[in-house]
């Protein structure tokens, strides 16, 4: 391990016991924890590499831009695809980006949850401002 820093931190209760329940002491869990998400994340952009075409991307940023879904939605795929498909209904976004949206949300549906939290971390990369926060 490299140069380390104490720090404080407030953890919620029950995170402080699944934590303590690792049995790695409380901070070689949380650096263990920091450690995995960052594999995850940095593994789950890998998985979208060349999964969609330039204007499907294109899409998926124009559908999701104005909105940020939070909680345990943001890693289900189909809500993921009610967002895609409701830019369609409402906006008619597949023909204004050329786009088969039914493909597109076939792509989306058998991803993994990592992958779908890396689709909206790729979009709001893509924004300058803060999208309204949805909670589903």
């Amino acid at each position: 391990m490299g140069e380390t820093k104490t720090i404080t931190i407030r953890v919620p209760l029950e995170h402080m016991e699944w934590l303590e329940s690792r049995g790695k002491g409380l901070n070689g869990a949380i650096v263990e924890c920091i450690e995995k998400v960052a594999y995850i994340e940095k593994y789950a952009m890998r998985d979208l590499k060349g999964k969609f075409t330039p204007a499907e991307w294109s899409y998926i940023v124009s559908s999701l831009m104005d909105i940020a879904v939070e909680g345990n939605y943001r890693y289900v795929s189909s809500v993921l695809i009610a967002c895609l498909e409701d830019a369609n209904k409402y906006d008619n976004m597949g023909e204004k980006c050329n786009v088969d949206v039914n493909a597109l949300c076939e792509k989306i549906r058998n991803l993994s949850c990592a992958s779908i939290e890396a689709i909206y971390r790729r979009v709001e990369s893509f924004s300058g401002e803060e999208p309204i926060s949805i909670e589903y």
